[in-house]
């Protein structure tokens, strides 16, 4: 097809010049396109090129020059596509270069930026490491602070505990001197002085008996594996030491001073069997002794006498006066007993006011009555506590060995049952135990039960004994008196009473019935005759219980000049409850007595600092007075106080013409007993009102 173009061409100039042009359009073209192959576009040059200057060399003419042309182009074009060949060559591998320089660079500025971002993470971190460090500083410095502050504190609780702990410390040297010592050191071995302490080693190791242990150790460290040691002095002192050697070679000594701690040990052993307050033997001892003298009865074929003591009152006496004054009474009262009876014999105390005596060596029962006697002299005396004069009675009741028991329980028992018939039933303070006391002991619960059920069905109902005038002889007063059922004595229902808890409901209503029967009373006679209620300072002593008596008498409508309240001696005692009734009574009009005078508390301080109007004598002065001389002088001598007191006087207890004529010798305000008259229902005694009115002498007179 190249012949036949090269024909075709040959024919026309025209056309091989428009030829011409185009290869150099084609190669200009095939260089742009070719520029990165290098040969291919030579080639492809000389291809067109060469032909195509051959044609026109062939052609002749002006055609020669464009042949030469063409060849100059062709030279020309290879050689700049060469240069551009080049030029591309080198300006790729630049690139490539500049590249792998960008390239570096870009992977320089990641490092570098990895690098900052790593170096601030790095600073961050140092800052936070730097805060944290900063904090726990700050920390590390305030728990110093208060471990400081603990380790000084906790010195101090060690240095308290160390000089106030009951043990001596003591702190030596390896040469034995002393380093150190604590406070109750210079207070158990009296060290008052630097000399005495200069000297305390020397002295202290001279107590230490040469055969013990210690002679050889102390001061000195020890190289025994011994390091506790109890020491007896010389000088009687007891202690136990214990030693501890410390890491610098000092040694610690612990002195334990155990002098007090054997004595009170001692002590402690001693009332195990001993009574702290009296120093009697106690109940656990007195049965010790007791199985002994059983047994040694036993061998002696002999008699055993249990004797149960009970103070009577005591209760009153210790709440009136206070526990102290009733373990003084307690005390006297132990020392008065023991001073009574054998030294064969034993006294013990059971507890309270209760005491147990046991009398051996007995032939016969009756041999126990001149032992009974001596006891009951004992106590028949007035015990004197500070300014009072306290006579005490005492109820006793007794058991024997082997009649009653042979078991030593049952013989306390029984003799504790006999105490209490001798202290309920009779004026007697002696029973001895027969097997009915302990069918009564099973009847008194019973009464109890059925006394309650009189009281909360208004079974109990006033007496009222007559009170005379001696300048007048007739009756000016009327003591009221409870009464139950025939057959019970009030010295037993009254007590059974306080311990039902009701003894200040029947005093209320005592006083309740009393008032009324008055104002009954004065309907019929209009005399001022004063009835004479029993009281007890510790019924009204409540705020509650004073609103009670004022309001009863308010609600009944009867006067208080109509009322005389008798108070017992001993309950006087208690001065603040005591005025408070007696000035709440005299508010009220109501007169006061003090009862069976003489026979409790004797104070004449006391006596001034109570307003009164009337003494009554105990019965026992008159009863007595008329075949012993020293009663006799008794009644003149109480007669004489009650004068001095500027106080009336009424004497009890007259049961007898004898009796009768003493006490109108004495020249007394008043006469009371079953000789002039005995207590009266209420009808009797308006009914013997009457006939005083009508009659100038009384029916005893008559």
């Amino acid at each position: 097809m190249l012949g036949s173009l090269t024909l075709f061409t040959m024919q026309n100039e025209t056309l091989i010049l428009v030829l011409g042009i185009t290869y150099i359009a084609i190669s200009s073209g095939g260089s742009m396109f070719h520029c990165y192959t290098k040969y291919t576009h030579i080639a492809q040059l000389m291809a067109l090129f060469i032909p195509y200057s051959i044609l026109c060399f062939y052609h002749g003419g002006s055609m020669v020059i464009i042949g030469i042309g063409a060849l100059a182009y062709l030279l020309i074009s290879i050689y700049t596509s060469s240069l551009l060949h080049s030029y591309l060559r080198r300006s790729s591998e630049l690139s490539l270069i500049k590249n792998k320089r960008l390239s570096k660079i870009v992977q320089f500025k990641e490092v570098l930026n990895r690098k900052q971002n790593d170096l601030h993470i790095q600073v961050i971190k140092q800052k936070q490491l730097e805060s944290e460090l900063i904090h726990l500083y700050d920390n590390l410095e305030a728990n110093n602070k208060i471990v400081l502050a603990k380790k000084q504190e906790t010195l101090a609780i060690l240095d308290l505990i160390y000089n106030t702990i009951n043990e001596v410390v003591v702190k030596t040297n390896e040469q034995g001197k002393l380093v150190k010592v604590n406070n109750n050191f210079y207070q158990t071995f009296e060290i008052h002085t630097n000399e005495q302490l200069e000297h305390f080693v020397k002295q202290f190791h001279s107590l230490i008996p040469k055969n013990h242990p210690l002679h050889r150790y102390f001061p000195y460290t020890a190289y025994s594996a011994k390091t506790d040691f109890f020491l007896d002095t010389a000088n009687g002192k007891h202690y136990d030491i214990h030693l501890k050697i410390l890491n610098n070679k000092e040694n610690l000594w612990i002195i334990s001073d155990k002098t007090r701690e054997m004595l009170e040990s001692d002590q402690s052993n001693y009332f195990l069997n001993y009574d702290e307050l009296t120093h009697l033997p106690n109940r656990h001892h007195f049965y010790t002794i007791l199985r002994e003298a059983i047994e040694e009865s036993k061998r002696a074929n002999s008699l055993l006498a249990i004797v149960f003591i009970d103070i009577d009152q005591f209760k009153l006496i210790n709440d009136s006066l206070g526990h102290e004054y009733g373990n003084d009474l307690l005390k006297h009262f132990a020392k008065l007993l023991t001073s009574s009876i054998r030294k064969q014999d034993y006294l013990a105390r059971l507890g309270g006011d209760e005491f147990i005596c046991l009398i051996k060596g007995l032939t016969y029962k009756t041999d126990v009555e001149p032992l009974i006697e001596s006891i009951k002299a004992a106590f028949s005396q007035d015990i004197i506590l500070g300014t009072y004069h306290i006579k005490v009675n005492a109820s006793l009741g007794v058991s024997f060995y082997p009649c009653d028991s042979e078991k030593e329980s049952e013989l306390i028992s029984f003799a504790d049952i006999a105490m209490y018939q001798a202290k309920q039933y009779t004026l007697e303070p002696f029973k001895r135990y027969n097997p009915s006391m302990l069918l009564d002991a099973h009847k008194i619960h019973s009464l109890g039960e059925e006394f309650k059920n009189a009281f909360n069905h208004d079974l109990l109902y006033l007496t009222y004994q007559p009170i005379f005038s001696l300048k007048t002889k007739k009756i000016e007063k009327v003591e009221v008196l409870l009464r139950w059922r025939e057959g019970v004595n009030p010295a037993v229902f009254i007590p059974l009473a306080d311990q039902l808890g009701l003894i200040n409901q029947i005093n209320l209503w005592v006083l309740d019935k009393a008032c009324k029967a008055r104002i009954e009373l004065n309907k019929v006679i209009k005399k001022p005759i004063k009835f004479c209620i029993n009281l007890n300072v510790k019924e009204i002593e409540t705020d509650q219980s004073k609103i009670n008596f004022i309001n009863l008498l308010s609600y009944t409508g009867c006067k208080g000049s109509w009322l005389e309240f008798e108070l017992s001696e001993q309950s006087l005692v208690d001065v603040e409850n005591s005025s408070i009734l007696i000035s709440t009574a005299q508010q009220q009009g109501i007169a006061i007595s003090i009862d069976n005078f003489g026979n409790g508390i004797s104070s004449l301080s006391l006596l001034k600092s109570i307003q009164f109007h009337t003494l009554k004598l105990d019965r026992q002065f008159i009863q007595h007075s008329s075949s012993e001389e020293k009663e006799l002088n008794l009644l003149h001598s109480l007669i004489n106080l009650a004068r001095q007191l500027q106080s009336e006087i009424c004497i009890t207890g007259i049961e007898t013409s004898e009796q009768y004529q003493l006490a109108i010798q004495e020249s007394c305000h008043y006469l009371q007993g079953f000789y002039l008259s005995k207590p009266l229902d209420f009808a009797t005694l308006v009914e013997r009102l009457q006939k005083e009115t009508v009659n100038k002498k009384p029916d005893f007179m008559q």
